[in-house]
């Protein structure tokens, strides 16, 4: 057992599968609440978030900023979805026209509501394809073995001999 972990590949392929068990719990959190992360910095604002299987970002840049981090308070899930039929995403200071949508991965603009910035971009990707891309990865590390280096060398009968 000591012997497996030796190898650099085998460590981050567990660092990588323990990523993707994370956002499998995330997952299914994400069916029962909606959990935002919103950085400011300067002029621009960032705001990630966790919702019904997905993981998206909103961008916008607007009026001076304070430079903060929050943590919003989870909403239940069966509250914003009401907000979902309302505004087409689950934040009430937002209308989304989705450009483009395709097996849960979705990309579009949205305004906000009272103006208070300029047009966002906001994209989403279903927490699936994370967590089935770490999982291959991971395998591909932890199950890679290097190849013995074989001396090669050319059979008797094809040896040129000068006589």
């Amino acid at each position: 057992m000591h012997t497996f972990f030796h190898d650099w590949r085998q460590k981050a392929g567990i660092v990588t599968l323990v990523m993707a068990c994370l956002l499998f719990i995330g997952w299914g959190r994400s069916h029962l609440h909606l959990d935002v992360l919103q950085f400011n910095h300067h002029r621009q604002g960032d705001q990630f978030w966790s919702f019904r299987g997905s993981l998206g970002l909103r961008r916008w840049v607007g009026t001076e900023l304070d430079p903060t981090v929050r943590l919003y308070e989870s909403v239940a899930a069966k509250d914003a979805d009401y907000l979902v039929e309302q505004h087409g995403s689950p934040f009430v200071d937002v209308a989304v026209t989705w450009r483009w949508e395709s097996t849960g991965f979705h990309f579009g603009e949205g305004t906000h509501v009272r103006g208070l910035h300029s047009p966002m971009i906001i994209g989403a990707i279903p927490y699936w394809f994370p967590i089935l891309t770490l999982t291959l990865l991971s395998a591909s590390l932890i199950l890679w073995r290097p190849r013995k280096r074989s001396s090669f060398a050319l059979p008797v009968s094809c040896r040129c001999v000068k006589e």
